[in-house]
Formats: C-alpha cells, sequence, structure tokens
C-alpha cells in the first residue's frame, strides 16, 4: 500500500466532511431525533424478552485515562449495528458531539446513499473490497482512537455467515479453526468468522478494547457484553487479530 497517497487520500476525506454546518444538523438530528425514539423501542423489546442485554455497566464504556475505547463486536445480523452504538452512547453526548461514538459502516450501503445524511457526521466509512479505502478507514480510526473517541467496529468485515473460514470452540473446550462448510456455517454456538489483518493496526498501547458478543436467532438477539483490557506495547502486532479472535470466544461461553 502506498503511504503517502493514503495519507493524502485521508486528508481529503477530512476536508470534504468538515462543514460545520451540515456537520452539527446532522449530529443533531441523529442524537437528538433518531437515537431517542429508538431507546424506547429498544426498551420494549427488552421488556417482550426479544432483546437480552447482559453484562453491562457504564464503567465499561467510560474512557479510561485518556484512552481511546474500540468496542469489538460479532456481526451475524444488521439489529446489533443500531443497539451497540445506543449503548456506548451516554447523556454527555447529547450536549458534546465530540463524546459521541463513531460508527464504522458499509460504505457503499450505509453512508453513500442520500438517507444516510445524519450518521455521516458519527461514521468512518468503510470501503469493503478496496485494499486503498479500507486504508484510509483503518488511519482514521486509529486518529481517533489517538484523540481519545469511541468507535464502534466489527472485526469480521462483514456479517459473520458470509466468512470463508471460521474459530469455534469443540466440545473438549479448544479453539480450532475450519473453512466455511459446503452447506453453511452453525452460528448457533460459539463461532466467529476470522478478523480482518485491518484490526491489528488500529490497536495500540493507547486503545482500550470492549469486546461484545451477539448472539441472534430468529428475532431475538442476545448480547453479552465483556470486560474493557488493552495490550501492552511489547506485545507483537501479528498476533492482535488472533488474540482478539480468542478472548471474544471466550466470552461467547460466558
Amino acid at each position: 500500500m502506498n503511504k503517502p497517497r493514503v495519507a493524502r487520500a485521508v486528508r481529503k476525506a477530512r476536508l470534504s466532511t468538515r462543514n460545520p454546518v451540515t456537520t452539527f444538523f446532522g449530529a443533531f438530528f441523529a442524537i437528538w431525533i433518531i437515537v431517542p425514539p429508538l431507546r424506547c423501542f429498544f426498551f420494549v423489546l427488552k421488556l417482550l424478552g426479544y432483546l437480552r442485554i447482559q453484562g453491562y455497566s457504564p464503567w465499561k464504556f467510560q474512557p479510561q485515562q485518556g484512552k481511546g475505547l474500540l468496542v469489538i463486536h460479532r456481526h451475524p445480523s444488521m439489529r446489533e449495528t443500531v443497539i451497540i452504538p445506543l449503548l456506548v452512547s451516554r447523556l454527555g453526548c447529547m450536549l458534546d458531539f465530540s463524546k459521541a461514538p463513531l460508527v464504522t459502516p458499509d460504505k457503499h450501503n450505509y453512508f453513500d446513499p442520500w438517507w444516510c445524511w445524519p450518521i455521516r457526521p458519527l461514521s468512518i466509512p468503510v470501503e469493503r473490497g478496496n485494499s486503498m479505502g479500507e486504508g484510509e478507514a483503518g488511519l482514521r480510526i486509529k486518529s481517533a482512537l489517538q484523540e481519545g473517541r469511541t468507535v464502534v467496529f466489527a472485526p469480521e468485515g462483514g456479517r459473520t455467515w458470509k466468512g470463508r473460514e471460521f474459530k469455534a470452540i469443540d466440545k473438549d473446550g479448544m479453539i480450532v479453526t475450519f473453512p466455511r462448510p459446503e452447506h453453511g456455517v452453525d452460528l448457533s454456538g460459539p463461532v466467529i468468522r476470522r478478523f480482518r489483518n485491518g484490526i491489528k493496526g488500529v490497536v495500540a498501547e493507547n486503545v482500550t478494547i470492549l469486546p461484545i458478543w451477539v448472539q441472534s436467532r430468529g428475532w431475538r438477539t442476545n448480547i453479552t457484553i465483556g470486560d474493557p483490557s488493552s495490550f501492552p506495547a511489547s506485545f507483537p502486532e501479528r498476533d492482535i487479530p488472533t488474540a482478539l479472535e480468542d478472548i471474544m470466544l471466550r466470552l461467547a461461553e460466558k
């Protein structure tokens, strides 16, 4: 990858989204108009038993000593891409938009269409399948985390069932890797799609990682929130994706 070209592209992308008027009204509309009714809707889902959340505690979503917070989650459906940012959002976000979590939608499907304009100020779009575009998104995510922001990210690179290689916990409690079966993968157990290598480029010593396991079955969604942690500076970068995969699977056991 040509790093100078990527850096120039990132600067260009930032400048193109820095219109203060559209940024303000987009963020205002998303946080003050869209979020409140969604919160009420998910509260009703919880009462009806269609949404179950385990391990929730406000302190888990608080930035620690100025560190950026990278919230990673399993991506079996589209529901968690809305639910999890609502869990991360705090009351202070309604008064200070810079405290709102940044989401990382697919650029073509959930950023470029005109109806996505309210979430654009709170988004870092990922152009999947384009190494240049993915590199740009990675640099922007890393920059946001270094500024102490919260970023919600699905490191599987798409919905779980679309993967070509998976990891799971077998009946003996061992983590195993296997290719996609011909008949498709059974997602009812602790199974994840292998993480994209780009995750290792945004994780640093000054980044806190919060894993969230999502299990979907029909209309029901179960969410398990793990404990925040971070990697020491001496941890090999090449091992970060594998380590995060294992953390996520062990969380599924709980």
